[in-house]
Protein backbone atom coordinates (compact mmCIF):
# COMPACT_ATOMS: atom_id res chain seq x y z
CA UNK A 1 0.00 0.00 0.00
CA UNK A 2 1.61 3.58 -1.34
CA UNK A 3 2.28 6.27 1.53
CA UNK A 4 0.31 9.05 2.51
CA UNK A 5 -3.13 8.19 0.73
CA UNK A 6 -6.01 9.80 1.13
CA UNK A 7 -9.03 9.09 3.34
CA UNK A 8 -10.97 7.60 0.44
CA UNK A 9 -8.46 5.04 -0.40
CA UNK A 10 -7.98 4.00 3.17
CA UNK A 11 -11.34 3.84 4.37
CA UNK A 12 -12.32 1.79 0.76
CA UNK A 13 -9.16 -0.51 1.66
CA UNK A 14 -10.11 -0.78 5.05
CA UNK A 15 -13.47 -1.70 4.35
CA UNK A 16 -12.74 -3.94 2.17
CA UNK A 17 -10.55 -5.84 4.15
CA UNK A 18 -13.33 -6.23 7.08
CA UNK A 19 -15.73 -7.41 4.21
CA UNK A 20 -12.85 -10.39 3.32
CA UNK A 21 -12.58 -11.17 7.09
CA UNK A 22 -16.32 -10.93 7.64
CA UNK A 23 -16.51 -13.73 4.70
CA UNK A 24 -13.91 -15.48 6.44
CA UNK A 25 -15.62 -15.66 9.96
CA UNK A 26 -18.75 -17.14 7.97
CA UNK A 27 -17.08 -19.44 5.94
CA UNK A 28 -15.11 -20.90 9.16
CA UNK A 29 -11.08 -22.12 9.54
CA UNK A 30 -10.94 -24.81 7.42
CA UNK A 31 -12.43 -23.76 4.49
CA UNK A 32 -10.88 -19.91 5.01
CA UNK A 33 -7.37 -21.76 4.85
CA UNK A 34 -8.68 -23.80 1.91
CA UNK A 35 -9.49 -20.50 0.09
CA UNK A 36 -6.43 -18.84 0.78
CA UNK A 37 -4.32 -21.44 -0.59
CA UNK A 38 -6.04 -21.84 -3.58
CA UNK A 39 -5.43 -17.62 -3.41
CA UNK A 40 -1.91 -18.23 -3.44
CA UNK A 41 -1.37 -20.86 -6.22
CA UNK A 42 -3.16 -18.06 -8.01
CA UNK A 43 -0.82 -15.00 -6.77
CA UNK A 44 1.91 -17.36 -7.50
CA UNK A 45 0.84 -17.61 -11.47
CA UNK A 46 0.29 -13.87 -11.43
CA UNK A 47 2.76 -12.26 -9.31
CA UNK A 48 5.54 -12.14 -11.52
CA UNK A 49 8.48 -10.19 -9.80
CA UNK A 50 7.93 -12.11 -6.37
CA UNK A 51 7.48 -15.21 -8.28
CA UNK A 52 11.15 -15.04 -9.71
CA UNK A 53 12.28 -13.48 -6.91
CA UNK A 54 11.03 -16.68 -4.80
CA UNK A 55 12.20 -19.30 -7.23
CA UNK A 56 15.93 -17.28 -7.77
CA UNK A 57 16.23 -17.58 -3.90
CA UNK A 58 15.43 -21.11 -3.53
CA UNK A 59 18.21 -21.49 -6.60
CA UNK A 60 20.31 -19.79 -4.58
CA UNK A 61 19.50 -21.94 -1.33
CA UNK A 62 19.39 -25.21 -2.78
CA UNK A 63 21.34 -25.80 -5.67
CA UNK A 64 20.74 -29.32 -5.84
CA UNK A 65 17.04 -29.70 -6.25
CA UNK A 66 15.47 -30.19 -9.51
CA UNK A 67 13.09 -27.10 -10.82
CA UNK A 68 10.27 -29.08 -9.98
CA UNK A 69 11.24 -29.23 -6.33
CA UNK A 70 12.06 -25.66 -6.44
CA UNK A 71 8.76 -24.27 -8.18
CA UNK A 72 6.77 -27.00 -5.70
CA UNK A 73 8.21 -25.16 -2.74
CA UNK A 74 7.88 -21.94 -3.96
CA UNK A 75 4.42 -22.27 -4.83
CA UNK A 76 3.49 -23.90 -1.19
CA UNK A 77 5.44 -20.37 0.59
CA UNK A 78 2.92 -17.72 -1.38
CA UNK A 79 0.05 -20.55 0.33
CA UNK A 80 1.67 -20.47 3.40
CA UNK A 81 1.77 -17.11 3.32
CA UNK A 82 -1.77 -15.60 2.84
CA UNK A 83 -3.27 -18.60 5.25
CA UNK A 84 -0.88 -16.63 7.90
CA UNK A 85 -3.33 -13.83 7.48
CA UNK A 86 -6.26 -16.36 8.09
CA UNK A 87 -5.00 -17.58 10.93
CA UNK A 88 -4.70 -14.50 12.54
CA UNK A 89 -8.34 -13.29 12.01
CA UNK A 90 -8.55 -16.41 13.53
CA UNK A 91 -6.83 -17.28 16.69
CA UNK A 92 -8.24 -14.42 18.94
CA UNK A 93 -11.48 -16.05 18.00
CA UNK A 94 -10.53 -19.98 18.31
CA UNK A 95 -7.53 -19.89 20.80
CA UNK A 96 -8.19 -18.55 24.05
CA UNK A 97 -6.59 -18.88 27.56
CA UNK A 98 -8.89 -21.89 28.18
CA UNK A 99 -7.79 -24.60 25.59
CA UNK A 100 -4.80 -22.79 24.13
CA UNK A 101 -3.01 -26.20 25.63
CA UNK A 102 -5.15 -28.15 22.76
CA UNK A 103 -4.08 -26.17 19.85
CA UNK A 104 -0.30 -26.43 20.93
CA UNK A 105 2.75 -28.87 20.26
CA UNK A 106 5.79 -27.57 22.68
CA UNK A 107 9.35 -28.74 21.70
CA UNK A 108 11.59 -26.82 24.43
CA UNK A 109 14.43 -28.93 24.90
CA UNK A 110 16.60 -26.13 26.43
CA UNK A 111 14.38 -25.10 28.92
CA UNK A 112 13.61 -21.46 27.79
CA UNK A 113 9.85 -21.92 29.76
CA UNK A 114 12.19 -21.52 32.66
CA UNK A 115 13.36 -18.66 31.80
CA UNK A 116 9.87 -17.07 30.93
CA UNK A 117 8.06 -18.30 34.17
CA UNK A 118 11.62 -16.56 36.41
CA UNK A 119 10.57 -13.29 34.27
CA UNK A 120 14.01 -13.02 33.31
CA UNK A 121 13.96 -10.26 30.60
CA UNK A 122 15.67 -11.48 27.04
CA UNK A 123 15.12 -10.96 23.25
CA UNK A 124 13.50 -13.37 21.30
CA UNK A 125 14.48 -13.91 17.70
CA UNK A 126 12.57 -15.63 14.44
CA UNK A 127 12.03 -15.41 10.83
CA UNK A 128 9.71 -14.72 8.16
CA UNK A 129 9.11 -18.79 9.07
CA UNK A 130 5.88 -20.28 9.84
CA UNK A 131 3.81 -18.20 11.67
CA UNK A 132 6.10 -16.05 13.47
CA UNK A 133 2.85 -13.85 15.29
CA UNK A 134 1.98 -17.45 16.72
CA UNK A 135 4.79 -17.37 19.37
CA UNK A 136 3.91 -13.98 21.44
CA UNK A 137 0.47 -15.01 20.79
CA UNK A 138 0.54 -18.39 22.33
CA UNK A 139 2.93 -17.06 25.32
CA UNK A 140 0.29 -14.12 26.04
CA UNK A 141 -2.30 -16.44 26.70
CA UNK A 142 0.28 -18.20 28.80
CA UNK A 143 0.31 -15.03 31.08
CA UNK A 144 4.09 -14.45 29.99
CA UNK A 145 4.89 -11.09 29.73
CA UNK A 146 5.77 -10.49 26.09
CA UNK A 147 6.54 -7.37 23.74
CA UNK A 148 6.28 -7.77 19.93
CA UNK A 149 8.00 -5.22 17.27
CA UNK A 150 5.76 -4.37 14.32
CA UNK A 151 6.16 -2.36 11.40
CA UNK A 152 3.26 -0.56 10.99
CA UNK A 153 1.54 -0.67 8.06
CA UNK A 154 0.46 2.35 5.77
CA UNK A 155 -3.16 2.78 5.81
CA UNK A 156 -3.69 3.62 9.33
CA UNK A 157 -7.35 1.90 9.41
CA UNK A 158 -6.07 -1.39 8.78
CA UNK A 159 -3.00 -1.26 11.17
CA UNK A 160 -5.07 0.07 14.34
CA UNK A 161 -7.67 -3.00 13.62
CA UNK A 162 -4.79 -5.43 13.67
CA UNK A 163 -2.86 -4.08 16.27
CA UNK A 164 -6.14 -4.91 18.07
CA UNK A 165 -6.30 -8.25 17.00
CA UNK A 166 -2.60 -8.47 18.10
CA UNK A 167 -3.26 -7.05 21.25
CA UNK A 168 -6.56 -8.92 22.46
CA UNK A 169 -4.66 -10.99 24.73
CA UNK A 170 -2.57 -8.74 26.55
CA UNK A 171 0.70 -8.38 23.98
CA UNK A 172 2.64 -5.69 24.44
CA UNK A 173 3.15 -4.51 20.46
CA UNK A 174 5.64 -2.28 20.21
CA UNK A 175 5.46 -0.15 16.79
CA UNK A 176 8.65 0.95 14.69
CA UNK A 177 9.76 4.69 14.30
CA UNK A 178 7.01 4.82 17.45
CA UNK A 179 9.71 6.02 19.60
CA UNK A 180 10.42 2.39 19.89
CA UNK A 181 14.05 2.07 20.89
CA UNK A 182 12.96 3.66 24.31
CA UNK A 183 9.97 1.37 24.53
CA UNK A 184 11.85 -1.83 23.86
CA UNK A 185 14.53 -0.87 26.67
CA UNK A 186 11.90 0.19 28.60
CA UNK A 187 10.00 -3.40 28.35
CA UNK A 188 13.17 -5.48 28.97
CA UNK A 189 13.90 -3.57 32.07
CA UNK A 190 10.40 -4.51 32.72
CA UNK A 191 11.49 -8.10 32.77
CA UNK A 192 9.36 -8.37 29.71
CA UNK A 193 10.43 -11.00 26.76
CA UNK A 194 11.00 -8.60 23.32
CA UNK A 195 10.37 -10.27 20.00
CA UNK A 196 12.10 -9.51 16.50
CA UNK A 197 11.35 -10.86 13.05
CA UNK A 198 15.09 -10.79 12.71
CA UNK A 199 16.00 -11.93 9.10
CA UNK A 200 15.04 -8.32 7.37
CA UNK A 201 17.22 -6.99 5.08
CA UNK A 202 19.96 -4.37 6.56
CA UNK A 203 20.66 -1.88 4.23
CA UNK A 204 24.11 -1.24 3.34
CA UNK A 205 24.88 -0.33 7.11
CA UNK A 206 23.85 -3.84 8.49
CA UNK A 207 25.97 -6.77 9.47
CA UNK A 208 27.09 -9.11 6.50
CA UNK A 209 26.73 -12.58 7.63
CA UNK A 210 25.83 -15.90 5.67
CA UNK A 211 22.70 -17.15 5.50
CA UNK A 212 22.57 -20.05 2.69
CA UNK A 213 25.99 -19.78 1.53
CA UNK A 214 25.29 -15.80 0.51
CA UNK A 215 27.02 -12.92 2.61
CA UNK A 216 22.85 -11.03 3.66
CA UNK A 217 22.89 -7.86 5.67
CA UNK A 218 21.23 -8.01 9.13
CA UNK A 219 20.01 -5.22 10.85
CA UNK A 220 22.32 -4.56 14.10
CA UNK A 221 19.49 -4.26 16.40
CA UNK A 222 19.45 -7.50 17.96
CA UNK A 223 22.94 -7.80 18.46
CA UNK A 224 23.19 -4.22 19.86
CA UNK A 225 20.42 -4.61 22.27
CA UNK A 226 21.49 -7.80 23.78
CA UNK A 227 24.97 -6.44 24.07
CA UNK A 228 23.97 -3.12 25.77
CA UNK A 229 20.72 -4.75 27.91
CA UNK A 230 23.15 -7.89 28.26
CA UNK A 231 20.10 -10.81 27.91
CA UNK A 232 19.99 -13.69 26.70
CA UNK A 233 18.73 -14.28 22.65
CA UNK A 234 16.41 -16.86 22.60
CA UNK A 235 15.64 -18.57 19.05
CA UNK A 236 12.62 -20.21 17.70
CA UNK A 237 9.42 -21.05 15.94
CA UNK A 238 6.11 -21.39 15.39
CA UNK A 239 4.65 -23.39 12.80
CA UNK A 240 1.13 -24.34 12.06
CA UNK A 241 1.22 -27.85 11.64
CA UNK A 242 -2.27 -29.21 10.74
CA UNK A 243 -2.99 -28.66 6.85
CA UNK A 244 -6.42 -27.07 7.37
CA UNK A 245 -6.93 -26.38 11.36
CA UNK A 246 -4.87 -24.06 14.02
CA UNK A 247 -2.68 -26.73 15.76
CA UNK A 248 0.85 -25.59 16.35
CA UNK A 249 4.24 -26.08 17.29
CA UNK A 250 6.14 -23.86 19.24
CA UNK A 251 9.77 -24.75 19.32
CA UNK A 252 13.41 -23.35 21.21
CA UNK A 253 16.00 -23.63 18.86
CA UNK A 254 19.33 -22.50 20.53
CA UNK A 255 19.85 -19.53 23.65
CA UNK A 256 22.81 -17.35 23.04
CA UNK A 257 24.10 -15.93 26.20
CA UNK A 258 25.86 -13.04 27.04
CA UNK A 259 28.99 -14.98 28.45
CA UNK A 260 29.45 -16.82 25.01
CA UNK A 261 29.69 -13.26 23.65
CA UNK A 262 31.69 -11.54 26.12
CA UNK A 263 35.37 -12.19 25.02
CA UNK A 264 34.37 -12.39 21.13
CA UNK A 265 36.72 -9.64 19.31
CA UNK A 266 33.42 -8.49 17.56
CA UNK A 267 30.81 -9.58 19.53
CA UNK A 268 28.21 -7.83 16.90
CA UNK A 269 29.22 -9.86 14.26
CA UNK A 270 29.24 -13.34 16.25
CA UNK A 271 25.85 -12.23 17.67
CA UNK A 272 24.52 -11.34 14.35
CA UNK A 273 25.89 -14.23 12.47
CA UNK A 274 25.12 -17.59 14.92
CA UNK A 275 21.22 -16.39 15.30
CA UNK A 276 20.93 -16.36 11.28
CA UNK A 277 22.91 -19.42 11.20
CA UNK A 278 19.91 -20.69 13.73
CA UNK A 279 17.21 -19.34 11.45
CA UNK A 280 19.11 -21.02 8.28
CA UNK A 281 18.75 -24.66 9.71
CA UNK A 282 14.81 -23.48 10.78
CA UNK A 283 14.23 -23.02 6.90
CA UNK A 284 16.55 -26.21 5.75
CA UNK A 285 13.91 -28.40 7.88
CA UNK A 286 10.40 -27.29 6.37
CA UNK A 287 11.75 -24.66 3.38
CA UNK A 288 8.00 -24.44 2.71
CA UNK A 289 7.18 -22.70 5.81
CA UNK A 290 9.71 -19.69 4.60
CA UNK A 291 8.83 -16.44 2.97
CA UNK A 292 11.25 -16.61 -0.36
CA UNK A 293 10.14 -13.99 -1.93
CA UNK A 294 11.04 -10.94 1.04
CA UNK A 295 13.82 -9.01 -0.43
CA UNK A 296 16.65 -10.69 1.86
CA UNK A 297 19.89 -10.39 -0.71
CA UNK A 298 18.89 -7.22 -1.97
CA UNK A 299 21.83 -5.70 -0.06
CA UNK A 300 25.70 -6.11 -1.25
CA UNK A 301 28.90 -5.65 0.38
CA UNK A 302 31.13 -3.41 -0.77
CA UNK A 303 33.75 -5.27 -1.98
CA UNK A 304 31.50 -7.47 -4.38
CA UNK A 305 29.46 -4.08 -5.55
CA UNK A 306 32.90 -2.74 -6.43
CA UNK A 307 33.82 -5.98 -7.92
CA UNK A 308 36.77 -6.50 -5.35
CA UNK A 309 38.16 -9.43 -3.32
CA UNK A 310 36.60 -10.15 -0.36
CA UNK A 311 38.81 -8.00 2.99
CA UNK A 312 41.18 -10.39 5.00
CA UNK A 313 39.25 -8.36 7.89
CA UNK A 314 36.15 -9.83 6.75
CA UNK A 315 37.45 -13.70 6.09
CA UNK A 316 39.32 -13.41 9.54
CA UNK A 317 36.01 -12.74 10.99
CA UNK A 318 34.34 -15.59 9.15
CA UNK A 319 36.99 -17.81 9.90
CA UNK A 320 36.36 -17.61 13.60
CA UNK A 321 32.88 -19.11 13.19
CA UNK A 322 33.00 -22.73 13.90
CA UNK A 323 30.31 -23.56 11.74
CA UNK A 324 32.45 -21.77 8.74
CA UNK A 325 34.69 -24.23 6.88
CA UNK A 326 36.93 -23.25 3.53
CA UNK A 327 34.15 -24.61 1.47
CA UNK A 328 31.84 -22.01 2.66
CA UNK A 329 34.15 -19.43 3.25
CA UNK A 330 34.78 -19.86 -0.77
CA UNK A 331 30.77 -19.77 -1.04
CA UNK A 332 30.37 -16.25 0.22
CA UNK A 333 33.16 -14.55 -1.81
CA UNK A 334 31.08 -15.13 -4.59
CA UNK A 335 28.69 -12.70 -5.93
CA UNK A 336 24.73 -12.85 -5.30
CA UNK A 337 24.02 -13.82 -9.13
CA UNK A 338 21.10 -11.82 -9.83
CA UNK A 339 18.99 -9.07 -8.58
CA UNK A 340 17.05 -9.82 -5.30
Amino acid sequence: MARNQGPLVNWSQYMAMRAMAGLAYVAGVRRSLKAASRLGRLGFVLDRRHRRRALNHLRLAFPSWDEDRIVRTARRSFQRFLQVGVEMLFMPRAITRDNYEEHLVRHDPLSALDMFYKREPMVLVTGHFGNWEAIGYFFSLEGHAIAATARPIDNPLINEWLLGIRRSRGMNVIEKWDNADVKIIKALQNREAVGFVADQNGGERGVFVPFFGRLASTPKTVGLLAMNMKVPIVCGYGRRIEEHGLMYEIATTEIIRPQEWADHPDPLFYITARYVSVIEKMVREHPEDYMWSHRRWRSRPRFERQGKPMPESLRRKLRELPWVDEALLAELEKPLGFES
